[in-house]
């Protein structure tokens, strides 16, 4: 495909972290950024921590996508104990509007284990709430690198159960 020819897009990758944060994910999203950038894309990097020093790849940090985030490590102590408190709701609503925020220019975006892991689970359901509403507005991609569900080395203490 010659890249002079293709319609230039608004793309966002998202995951919890990104290089410099080392990690099998982090690198191959920055991989992605650079490839994307270098045939003209404008790419926005959705992220609890990281930086790009790249042209055409911006970073919209949201502290809560860390999975180091101080709230996040309290909603995810709860739901560990079997409890979906009005603090998983609070999170979870404020991840939204955040992200919707970050995504208003965006036409297409690959949301990298956020929906298939269960690290930050107020983020997960956020994410998925999102694309039920924007679905048919903007492209979204669930890119899966591991899956908890089907990884016996990932204890799921409540499985079944929402969120």
């Amino acid at each position: 495909m010659n890249p002079n020819k293709t319609k230039k897009k608004n793309i966002a990758l998202v995951h919890y972290s990104y290089p410099p944060v080392i990690g099998g994910v982090e690198f191959i999203m920055e991989a992605h950024a650079k490839q994307f950038a270098q045939v003209g894309h404008q790419v926005k990097i959705i992220t609890g921590v990281g930086r790009s020093l790249e042209e055409n790849i911006s970073i919209h940090r949201i502290e809560d996508f860390s999975t180091d985030a101080e709230e996040t490590e309290i909603v995810q102590e709860e739901l560990r104990k079997g409890f979906i408190t009005e603090r998983f709701g609070k999170l979870k609503n404020k991840l939204k509007k955040e992200i919707q925020k970050a995504l208003g220019d965006i036409s297409v975006c690959f949301v990298h284990n956020v929906l298939t892991m269960h690290f930050n689970m107020a983020l997960t359901a956020a994410f998925s709430e999102i694309i039920k509403e924007w679905g048919e507005e903007k492209d979204f991609y669930i890119w899966c690198h591991d899956a908890t569900l089907n990884n016996p080395d990932y204890q799921i203490p409540n499985r079944g159960k929402y969120p």
